[in-house]
């Protein structure tokens, strides 16, 4: 990768090209600041299909051709559910293990707990009221 120009942070969905059966689709933040030439025996692990909500066509990040070692410059893939589940099971296939059966979870539900989690906290933690008169004070 070449430094080069300004940092980009872009909105993308883009499909996993790693899979033999199925190209599961990913939606996350493509971020860098530059320019990356391959070099050496590999392919691309993604089709940018979207970016900005326009369509796109458009290849990132590179993986060995075993795919046992690759990277992008897509961030928050794995906050994608489908994304997330179908690596795992590929994963889990590899392995020789069984496929997970049990409750899925998804992403929005565990960063809500988190969220939860963390105001249980601070709310026990803080003098809100306290905190609320500052603001009225400062005119924020």
């Amino acid at each position: 990768t070449t430094m080069a120009g300004e940092k980009t942070t872009t909105q993308v969905q883009a499909r996993f090209l790693g899979f033999e059966a199925q190209q599961p689709m990913a939606t996350g933040y493509e971020i860098h600041m530059g320019l990356t030439e391959p070099v050496g025996e590999g392919r691309a692990v993604f089709r940018i299909e979207r970016r900005l909500d326009e369509p796109a066509a458009i290849a990132d990040g590179w993986a060995t051709p075993d795919f046992h070692i690759w990277g992008s410059y897509i961030h928050g893939l794995f906050d994608s559910d489908a994304f997330r589940q179908a690596w795992l099971a590929e994963v889990r296939k590899n392995k020789g293990l069984e496929n997970h059966t049990g409750e899925r979870y998804t992403f929005e539900e565990f960063q809500e707990e988190q969220f939860d989690r963390l105001a249980e906290l601070l709310g026990g933690s803080l003098d809100v009221g306290f905190l609320m008169e500052i603001i009225r004070e400062t005119g924020g």
